[in-house]
Order: C-alpha cells, then structure tokens, then sequence
C-alpha cells in the first residue's frame, strides 16, 4: 500500500516528509517569484517532468533535495535582485 508520506533514513535520524504538501509549498514559492519550472529544473540539475513530479506528489522529496531546492531558489532570487537594482539604477541615470 502506497501512502504520500513515507519513512526517509538520513543517516542517523529517520524524517517524515509528506511529499504532496512538500511538493505544493515549493511550486507555490517558485511561482510566487516568477521562477519557471525548466529554469529551477536546470539550476538543480534535473529534468522539468522530473521536477514537476516532485511538485505534484508524485516523487518522493528527499531531504537533500530539499536543500538543493532552497540553495536554487535563494540563487535565482539574487539573480532576480540583482537585475532590479541594475534596472532600477538604469532608469535613475540622468543625461545632461
């Protein structure tokens, strides 16, 4: 029998992840900043259906998938920063 929460051995500690939920936040906050699946997907080193499986429940999270999630958001959102302020900067220069 299947369930969406299943047991993960991290070494020492065993997590449970509840994969669906799990999946739901992470495409909720890629959404929420704009970030397109097969840009993440490319950042993390794994196909879009890949990712679009993880998002929808359908594969299993891990908890270093987790991490390498995060780093990729927290990269992409930098990236998206960076080129609002140079934009913003761009817009404020006067010519004389």
């Amino acid at each position: 029998m299947s369930t969406n929460i299943d047991m993960l051995c991290d070494y020492k500690r065993i997590e449970v992840i509840d994969h669906v939920s799990t999946g739901a936040k992470m495409r909720r906050f890629r959404l929420r900043y704009g970030i397109s699946l097969r840009a993440l997907a490319k950042v993390l080193k794994v196909s879009a259906p890949y990712l679009s499986d993880l998002e929808r429940g359908r594969r299993c999270w891990t908890p270093k998938r987790v991490i390498d999630f995060n780093q990729a958001m927290t990269w992409a959102l930098i990236k998206r920063i960076q080129k609002a302020a140079k934009n913003a900067h761009k817009s404020n220069l006067k010519l004389d």
